[in-house]
């Protein structure tokens, strides 16, 4: 659930604060799927990212 997700991410507000706007049957897949790709590609979310080789 959407919970778990801001559970482990302290900016969670932030990341949520268009998804709460839309309307109930607007939420669901659509709404999940925005915020995972916030989540997911927020910069301080580094820890999250596969580590790239030095170079």
């Amino acid at each position: 659930g959407k919970n778990q997700i801001f559970a482990r991410d302290p900016t969670g507000p932030q990341v949520h604060k268009g998804h709460v706007a839309l309307p109930k049957a607007a939420r669901g897949k659509a709404g999940q799927q925005e915020t995972f790709t916030n989540y997911h590609t927020r910069g301080d979310n580094s820890a999250l990212r596969p580590t790239l080789p030095p170079v």
